[in-house]
């Protein structure tokens, strides 16, 4: 159990659930865009939540049911059940409510992804707390100019922009550098590699860097 909200109780969702995405928006047991978790096979039942395109998803029955996959409920996935059907007794429940309202960042352990726990000290400092979203990994190669973000940041430090024209100015991705500052590339155009994540519920994804080097001076001798 999560949290309890009026008489009902958000909780893991168990292993069997019953989870089905439409079978067009899925190339190679990915997603194709961004697509609707549900709890049957049609727009009818009631919805888990989306998930993005380039999500990998476990198959386990093809599409034979008016175009729908059932899939294996992802690990993170959660539900909702009546207060009437879980028993949980005074001290659990007060325990429940009381770590509520502590729960501020979400742990997710940075070897497997899976959910680790909630920061309850507001002054501590996780070595890593964005939810990446499971086989959604990709290699990239993109151009374009590094720019820091706001003091403060940790994990991601600095954002890669794409510029069109002299006010055209886009974001494409945040970025994070494990061993070395992006402060000398500041403003330069460039060209890296990396490893693309997805976050989720982030709008654009995170590249984990492996190179980078003037836009310039993209040629294998030099990467």
């Amino acid at each position: 159990i999560f949290r309890k909200v009026d008489d009902w109780y958000e909780i893991a969702a168990p292993p069997d659930s019953s989870v089905w995405v439409a079978g067009h928006l899925m190339t190679n047991s990915r997603t194709g865009r961004e697509v609707n978790l549900r709890a049957g096979p049609g727009n009818e039942y009631n919805e888990y939540r989306t998930e993005p395109a380039g999500v990998e998803l476990e198959i386990i029955k093809g599409e034979n049911h008016k175009g729908w996959f059932k899939i294996k409920p992802p690990a993170d996935l959660k539900a909702w059940v009546s207060s009437r059907f879980v028993i949980v007794n005074d001290y659990e429940l007060k325990e429940l409510q009381a770590s509520e309202l502590k729960r501020d960042l979400v742990l997710i352990d940075q070897e497997t992804g899976d959910f680790a726990g909630f920061l309850k000290d507001k002054d501590a400092k996780p070595a890593f707390i964005l939810p990446f979203i499971k086989g959604a990994d990709q290699e990239v190669s993109l151009k374009g100019q590094i720019v820091p973000l706001k003091s403060g940041a940790v994990y991601v430090t600095h954002a890669l922009i794409g510029i069109s024209g002299r006010a055209d100015i886009s974001t494409i991705a945040y970025l994070h550098c494990k061993n070395a500052s992006l402060d000398i590339w500041r403003e330069k155009p460039v060209y890296i590699t990396g490893t693309q994540k997805l976050v989720r519920g982030w709008k654009l994804p995170v590249i984990e860097i492996k190179t980078v080097v003037p836009e310039n001076q993209n040629t294998e001798k030099d990467k």
